[in-house]
């Protein structure tokens, strides 16, 4: 059998794709905007996810610092192991001596430290001035901490620090050798000190280190490895090849080069985005091209009758897609980074956790949002390019589209209106209605699920974990240690100021005071009998706390004084409360004990306890009620394995430990004057008491309307532009179809119908479109509306579900205009020709 010859055609198909593109500049100017748009929602959507990663990864950088793995609490002996490990490419150490305790650092966490220049660097905590310490008497620090210590950033200046080393409190004079600039996100704030101070005053245990959580100092180490993959996996097998116990060495990988453990709703949301821009883009595509190829159909059927091959009228059509998607790819992928740069602010608003915004312009957003939409443009153009390919050059020249055609099962009279012609095109047109329909209905979908998520965001759900009151006061110290809180921090100067406040309806007290409280009768044997139940899952140092509980018969304990408003923020497990009777002085309130997380039951209404409040005072209360007050107001700290806490009234409580101040104040103001108030607090905490802090339900109010206006704001482009792709849809499918029947419409107009009829049957269709589509909204859309807001909304508390469909109802008008106003436009245009031009045809 003798070979076929090759031809090299290349030219020649290029040169008939070429005039195809050239015939239909319409055509290609809506597949350019369709691919441009597609282009851009998948390149914004890239850019948004791309950028907060690496911004999440600065962050924790800044946080963490830049090294691979740590490990902490080793011994000297043990950190020689980790040295020699072949597979660690660097390693530096820190050795933690003392907090320090001076009350111009209450409130910044301060750590005394001697650190190797490696070891400081990867902190971000390296002298840009000076040099590191190396004489006893030196030290290097932040400027934060020096500017709350009122010191010059100047060299050879001299501080005084407090600290406390192995129990032993001193004060001690130190020269600056070094500083840097502080940051602010950084957990703590770094005071470097010499080895040769540490190793004097701080020596490092040699031998095997015990639990953690004891004194004796030991090396915190920083460590690197011979690249930044799998780091889980090469911790682990370090751990086992230093022959390590890890419940007594802490060896954890750095959060910024942890295995990534996609998060389900997250990874679910961002699948589903990229499936609507996809089925969206490929809508409007294929549409585009399926007409484009009806509507030059006998001419692909001339070049298959001299001889053109189905693979070569593929690659025609292939070609003229590919030319279009080459101009609106680029164009998308530069309006895309554009709106992604606009819209990641407001994202990263709402994730509260990211501090630094970190743009990120990395090549693989282009790559993957180009892949994709060319992805697009060839799944849209395989239908058109398999109809070229399956039409005999006998077919294609009386070709008549398929979706146009329908069977009849018998003939029936009716009388013939507009509406009733317009019906019939709209279905005899399936294939082509299902298109828009689809692509139209979707963006009523999306906007009707954003619109359910604005509108069940409840506020009240998302204040009542947040915030009790509209103001909380308390000392900055309660965000500090719980063993050096202030915990009676706010002022009667203070109090007086709010006295005078017109704003304000009401003020609540709580006070609060350490005490040790015995163990007594049932209480003590239903507590032992827990701790005995679980003794196995205590550690050591909760063991031997928890026995000389049960030695002793007593606990650390908290004693609250709440005056009538605070009494009324109770949250209360059994019983009733009565404020009158309360205020007596004979009645406590008390919660239930706590070992750990779990919560025992040990006492009942009705029960007899005694309090004792120091110095040989004691007194005997009645149990009133089972109850405790909400976490945002009372003390935020585990003051032992084992506590009780107990609520007297605030006479009471003044009169046994004498006048005392508040821990926390809590105050209700007037609706109106929340702003007001809001702007005097920030200035009095910050000018006059600058030792209070304070939170405000104003503060947690913009937080959530910000997380509103983050989804309005992604969630409307996404609308919009999905919009303007269902109705590019609607008007090359109308368009293309008005120039296609205008043999027909000039036949209709020849037989005695007139232009207002043919206008109303055109009005009749575009109508019927915008109808189906909100029905199928409204019906269909409903369960995938619901699915996408569950995505979204699954770990939110505070929302609230609710069936609607009222965004639809409203749009519903304004589809129905613009249905009306296309086909009148497109109509226009066409009827400016006289009956004889239309009915000639086109060559």
């Amino acid at each position: 059998m003798r070979r076929l010859i090759k031809v090299s055609n290349q030219k020649t198909i290029h040169m008939l794709s070429r005039r195809f593109l050239r015939k239909d500049d319409r055509r290609n100017l809506i597949a350019i905007l369709a691919i441009a748009l597609t282009a851009l929602l998948f390149t914004s959507l890239v850019t948004i996810s791309a950028t907060i990663q690496k911004s999440m990864k600065q962050s924790e950088i800044r946080i963490n610092g830049t090294s691979h793995a740590y490990a902490k609490n080793l011994s000297e002996n043990e950190y020689k192991v980790l040295e020699k490990d072949k597979e660690i490419k660097s390693i530096s150490y820190n050795v933690f001596l003392s907090i320090a305790w001076n009350k111009e650092l209450t409130n910044i966490q301060s750590e005394i430290r001697y650190a190797e220049d490696e070891n400081a660097k990867s902190f971000g905590c390296y002298p840009k001035v000076g040099r590191m310490p190396n004489s006893e008497n030196e030290l290097a620090t932040s400027t934060i901490v020096l500017d709350a210590l009122g010191i010059k950033h100047r060299l050879g200046e001299h501080i005084t620090l407090e600290l406390s080393i192995n129990g032993v409190t001193q004060r001690k004079s130190y020269i600056l050798s070094g500083y840097w600039k502080g940051d602010k996100v950084a957990t703590a704030q770094e005071i470097w000190v010499s080895k040769q101070y540490c190793n004097r005053v701080a020596p490092v245990i040699t031998g095997e280190t015990i639990e953690e959580g004891n004194d004796p100092p030991v090396y915190c180490c920083s460590i690197n490895f011979k690249n930044q993959y799998n780091i889980d996996q090469k911790v682990d097998a370090l751990i086992k090849r230093c022959g390590f116990n890890p419940k007594k060495i802490n060896i954890s990988t750095n959060s910024v080069y942890a295995d990534a453990k996609i998060d389900k709703n997250i990874a679910f949301m961002f699948i589903l985005v990229i499936t609507i821009i996809l089925v969206s883009g490929y809508l409007i595509i294929y549409n585009i091209f399926y007409i484009s190829v009806n509507k030059d159909i006998k001419f692909y059927g001339l070049l298959k009758t001299i001889g053109t091959t189905s693979r070569q009228l593929k690659r025609m059509v292939r070609k003229q897609a590919f030319v279009l998607a080459s101009i609106g790819i680029p164009l998308g992928l530069l309006l895309g980074y554009l709106t992604g740069w606009i819209l990641t602010p407001f994202v990263m608003k709402y994730m509260g956790n990211v501090r630094t915004i970190a743009m990120s312009f990395h090549p693989f957003i282009f790559i993957f949002s180009a892949v994709f939409t060319l992805l697009t443009v060839y799944l849209s153009c395989f239908q058109p390019c398999f109809l070229v390919a399956r039409l005999s050059p006998q077919e294609a020249v009386k070709y008549v589209d398929s979706s146009e055609s329908f069977k009849r099962k018998k003939k029936k009279s009716y009388k013939v209106t507009p509406f009733h012609m317009a019906f019939e095109n709209v279905k005899r047109a399936r294939k082509k209605a299902i298109i828009v329909i689809a692509s139209l209905s979707l963006s009523l979908i999306i906007l009707n699920g954003i619109y359910k998520i604005i509108t069940g965001f409840n506020v009240d759900l998302y204040l009542s974990p947040m915030i009790s009151s509209d103001f909380e006061v308390r000392d900055k110290s309660m965000g500090f240690f719980g063993k050096y809180a202030n915990i009676e921090g706010v002022t009667n100067a203070f109090l007086n100021q709010i006295k005078d406040k017109k704003e304000v309806n009401k003020v609540g007290k709580i006070y609060a005071k350490k005490s040790i409280q015995e163990l007594e009768g049932n209480e003590y044997y239903r507590i032992k009998k827990h701790i005995d139940d679980d003794w196995n899952i205590y550690t050591k140092p909760q063991k031997k706390e928890l026995s000389n509980n049960l030695s002793n018969k007593n606990s650390k304990s908290l004693i609250y004084g709440i005056n009538a408003y605070a009494f009324h923020k109770l949250e209360v497990q059994k019983g009733n409360i009565d404020w009158k009777k309360f205020q007596s002085g004979d009645y406590v309130i008390v919660e239930e004990v706590k070992i750990g997380c779990d919560h025992i039951p040990c006492y009942k209404k009705g029960d007899r306890i005694t309090l004792n409040f120091g110095g040989g005072k004691s007194k005997t209360y009645k149990v009133m009620a089972i109850g405790e007050l909400p976490y945002t107001i009372s003390y935020p700290y585990v003051l032992s394995i084992l506590t009780q806490s107990f609520y007297l009234p605030e006479q009471e409580y003044q009169k046994q430990y004498g006048d005392k101040q508040p821990m926390t104040v809590i105050l209700d103001v007037k609706d109106s004057s929340l702003r007001k108030m809001t702007s005097w607090m920030k200035t009095y905490c910050k000018k006059v008491e600058p030792n209070l802090i304070f939170t405000s339900k104003q503060m947690y109010l913009t937080e959530f309307n910000q997380s509103l206006k983050t989804v309005v704001m992604v969630g409307g482009t996404l609308i919009i532009i999905l919009g303007i792709i269902g109705i590019l849809n609607f008007i090359n499918t109308i368009a293309t179809s008005i120039l296609a029947r205008k043999q027909e419409f000039a036949m209709l107009e020849a037989v005695g119908m007139t232009k207002k009829q043919l206008k109303r049957m055109l009005n009749f269709e575009g109508i019927l479109y915008g109808t189906i589509s909100t029905f199928f909204a409204i019906t269909v859309g409903v369960p995938i509306t619901n699915l996408i807001v569950k995505a979204v909304v699954e770990d939110s508390w505070y929302y609230e579900w609710r069936f609607t469909v009222m965004p639809i109802i409203i749009c519903f008008p304004f589809l129905l205009l613009v249905t009306y106003i296309i086909p009148n436009i497109c109509y226009k245009k066409l009827a400016k020709d006289s009956i004889v031009e239309r009915f000639k045809l086109e060559d």
